[in-house]
């Protein structure tokens, strides 16, 4: 069972220019239990995030890097997919595999 809305995002919007630049931002988990996050982002070609899976302690936060590389604008999203882990989990891709992820999305 996800905690509805457990983990968010600051800032909440990516707002890089088309011709690139580079953005961090903290994934904040307001729940009691740790999270593996995956991000995912709707243009490949012109994104890199590091990093792609990690974990977020309970009432913790953790860091993500968002690069735009120079290519033509349009309307992109970045999703962050994310589950329950166990407090002991190292793979942060695992808990993926087994359970249905909850999602926030950043427009950019």
């Amino acid at each position: 069972n996800q905690s509805i809305m457990s983990l968010a995002a600051d800032p909440p919007i990516c707002a890089l220019p088309a011709g690139g630049g580079a953005s961090t931002h903290q994934l904040i988990n307001s729940s009691e239990k740790k999270i593996a996050f995956k991000v995912k982002t709707s243009n490949n070609e012109h994104y890199r995030i590091k990093p792609v899976f990690g974990f977020v302690e309970a009432g913790g936060c953790s860091a993500i890097d968002i690069t735009r590389m120079s290519g033509a604008p349009k309307e992109d999203k970045l999703v962050i997919q994310y589950v329950d882990a166990a407090p002991d989990a190292k793979d942060a891709s695992a808990p993926f595999k087994t359970n249905s992820p909850a999602q926030i999305t950043l427009p950019m």
